[in-house]
């Protein structure tokens, strides 16, 4: 194991990973609000909609508008925030079952998975709720007023980001209790904000605006300032309703613009250039949210609470019967990976050393990948006495191949704060 980590070590260099570099993330799953409304598949290398699995799904359909969509927490299915509901939707077979929330007359825009097994739903009247139970109990989390339009999981503090559509206060930061700690791009800054992402590549916020003269892209750092990135009012981001942010490729931004016609996907580097992925040409679907496939290896399962054990889905699809390793560190800044992308750990933190080497505290951090990528057991027992102390940790990993050994890929950034 601790081999592994001198070939990790070896491979690091604090150089960034240009995209020419690292496999493209080749399966997007797009929500489409207008004219149709469901999920389309688009493949990034061919430039158009693709098989997934055995049975040909150009969309899933449903009533409502389908508004957002989230990788699950086991990485096996979508969760998609729709007018009329919340709906799990199968990856391989398209099937979508609503879950509990459908029709529950409180309009939900946008929808993100916490780490303590919840769910949130963000509301056009200035609400936030949470839900648990999958699903099946909900309570309001937050009530900060305006009209809110997306939201994300904040990804350095465990709380959420809200963002409000108009000339109000813009993104308003949530702590892990619901108040807002701060607001940032208020009063027409960030106009007509349409959709959010954690950037676990410097701890940014990452954040789309819709309209035909100021559509953009902005990032927004811990303190609040508000950087503008790409063209304003470009065509390709006329009405650019959604940002996602690659955590497991190269760093860049994908977002999606749902109308008029044509309507992009497109890609913005950290220094604002952007490049379209000509999706325009299915002009069947308008984007309103758009997210890379199976995004979500590892994420936290249950709660993480002190004298307890803290399990941790894990699942490479892409990777079936391959070896990972997994590591946990205080910070998730970490370096980049030649050719495979950025492991967001820091390799210098003490913890990050003490979680190569077991010690009955760190369950299967190293191992095999069965035939579905996945890995069981995978868990951290949490020592007591660490509850209410507001300590935050980083997991996250690689999978590889042992001969010759190689790399084959980084895992997204999990965080999780210790109850």
């Amino acid at each position: 194991m601790r081999t592994l980590l001198v070939w990790l070590a070896a491979l690091a260099t604090t150089a960034s990973v240009a995209a020419a570099q690292v496999p493209a993330n080749t399966a997007i799953a797009v929500a489409s609000f207008i004219p149709v409304n469901g999920i389309a598949y688009f493949d990034r290398t061919a430039g158009a909609s693709t098989q997934i699995g055995s049975t040909p799904l150009p969309f899933v359909p449903w009533g409502g508008s389908c508004d957002s969509i989230e990788n699950s927490p086991d990485n096996q299915s979508l969760v998609v925030t729709d007018g009329s509901g919340v709906f799990s939707v199968n990856k391989v077979t398209g099937a979508a079952v609503a879950t509990s929330l459908q029709g529950n007359g409180n309009l939900a825009v946008w929808g993100c998975f916490g780490e303590r097994d919840d769910f949130f739903t963000f509301h056009l009247n200035g609400q936030i709720w949470r839900h648990t139970n999958n699903f099946a109990t909900a309570s309001l989390f937050a009530a900060p007023g305006g009209a809110i339009n997306a939201g994300c999981w904040d990804g350095t503090t465990g709380g959420v980001c809200a963002l409000e559509y108009g000339t109000g206060r813009g993104l308003m930061f949530l702590d892990a209790a619901g108040n807002v700690t701060m607001t940032a791009g208020g009063g027409g800054v960030i106009p007509e904000g349409s959709g959010c992402d954690w950037n676990p590549h410097d701890g940014s916020i990452l954040v789309s605006s819709f309209g035909q003269s100021s559509g953009n892209l902005f990032r927004v750092d811990r303190s609040g300032n508000v950087m503008t990135l790409g063209p304003v009012g470009s065509q390709m981001f006329e009405t650019n309703n959604s940002v996602r942010v690659n955590e497991r490729g190269p760093h860049e931004y994908l977002c999606g613009e749902f109308g008029p016609a044509p309507t992009h996907l497109t890609v913005t580097d950290p220094n604002g250039i952007v490049t379209t992925l000509n999706f325009s040409q299915l002009s069947t679907y308008g984007p309103s949210d758009a997210i890379y496939m199976h995004a979500r290896p590892l994420w936290p399962r249950g709660l993480w609470a002190s004298g307890q054990t803290g399990a941790l889905h894990v699942n490479f699809p892409a990777h079936p019967n391959e070896g990972y390793a997994l590591g946990m560190s205080f910070s998730h800044r970490g370096p980049a990976l030649k050719g495979v992308g950025t492991l967001h750990l820091n390799v210098a933190d003490p913890l990050f050393g003490l979680s190569q080497q077991g010690l009955g505290i760190f369950l299967n951090f190293a191992g095999t990948l069965d035939a579905a990528g996945s890995a069981s057991g995978v868990a951290v027992r949490i020592p007591p006495g660490l509850g209410g102390l507001g300590i935050r940790v980083f997991v996250a990993g690689v999978t590889y191949v042992p001969s010759p050994f190689r790399i084959t890929s980084v895992s997204n950034a999990c965080g999780v704060t210790i109850l």
